[in-house]
């Protein structure tokens, strides 16, 4: 009898918490999980780096002798890796077998100034995994030893060696973003990628617009570091040019453009903004929207990344270019 009531306590324990869950998404549209971690986050950011001047001044120094020394991948993955050198830079090229289905070139947030992190990683690993994919991974020179115009030239010379025989698809996140909608911008429209998938990007780095609540509520940025950061991007050029800020550039070139952004990250707002132009100029474009949720979500330890991933997946299993080009 007791074992019976225990069962039957138990098996009540768990529908009620799989009830306080489904209640809890249904009212806030994100999930349990997702806020914890974001709670966490709050706690080990280093949003204090990118909100004070001292401690910015701080951050800068010590990031700026970390990204002299050599990359180093440290973490376990489960597809082939390969290390090169190309344009004088340190290349990654992650793949599951010897002939992929899909080419995909990866551009890692960090502001400009921090290398890849771990999420990012194990979101590469995944890609090259499950979509029998080649990933290239350019370790692309950072804030503040070069600016965008370095990175603009590894860029180019690495799209230009990659066979366009196979789907081509360019995914930015944050910093990655701007890099890669910049210079799809830079190609016009007969050189463009597939398709280009865009994580959390970071469009308009003069920061001009007010961040307003989003600068409190998001645990990771902040309008006066990026900016400082931005600026050191753009070297002698100026914040306005869209190889700095693709959201003032030609981005009517743009050929199958899909955006991710959360609504509680600095960010976002300018997402909207340039989801719309994309839309008023008949670009074809898609916005995926995680409400309530943080900077770079996608790559979290949450529910919500699982759909975005398998969003990005069926992206880039779409139609290629130009077979949407025969369809007109």
């Amino acid at each position: 009898m007791k074992k019976v009531q225990f069962v039957s306590l138990m098996t009540a324990s768990l529908l009620t918490l799989r009830g306080i869950r489904y209640l809890y998404k249904k009212c806030f549209h994100h999930t349990m999980t997702s806020k914890a971690v974001e709670e966490v986050i709050k706690i080990t950011s280093k949003k204090d780096a990118y909100t004070h001047p001292e401690a910015f001044e701080r951050f800068l120094y010590e990031q700026s002798i970390e990204n002299k020394k050599k990359y180093k991948l440290s973490h376990y993955m489960l597809s082939h890796v390969d290390e090169t050198t190309f344009a004088s830079q340190q290349l990654f090229v992650v793949r599951a077998s010897k002939h992929p289905k899909y080419h995909i070139i990866y551009l890692h947030s960090g502001g400009f100034i921090q290398p890849i992190s771990f999420y990012e990683w194990r979101f590469v690993d995944r890609l090259a995994k499950d979509l029998d994919a080649c990933v290239y991974v350019p370790m692309y020179p950072l804030v503040p030893t070069a600016t965008h115009e370095e990175a603009y030239d590894l860029l180019e010379k690495l799209y230009a060696s990659i066979d366009r025989t196979l789907p081509l698809t360019i995914i930015g996140a944050g910093a990655g973003g701007a890099l890669a909608t910049g210079f799809c911008e830079s190609l016009g429209s007969d050189l463009q990628p597939d398709r280009l998938i865009l994580i959390s990007p970071w469009l308009d780095l003069t920061m001009s617009r007010d961040g307003g609540q989003l600068e409190k509520i998001d645990p990771l940025l902040s309008s006066y570091g990026i900016k400082r950061l931005g600026t050191m991007w753009a070297g002698t050029k100026s914040l306005y040019a869209y190889k700095v800020s693709p959201y003032f550039g030609n981005y009517t070139c743009l050929s199958d453009v899909t955006l991710f952004g959360g609504t509680n990250e600095l960010l976002y707002p300018d997402i909207v903004r340039f989801y719309r132009k994309l839309k008023a100029a008949h670009v074809n474009a898609r916005l995926i929207t995680g409400h309530h949720l943080i900077h770079n979500y996608p790559f979290l330890p949450i529910p919500e990344a699982k759909e975005a991933f398998e969003q990005i997946e069926s992206t880039i299993k779409g139609s290629t270019r130009s077979e949407r080009l025969n369809m007109l």
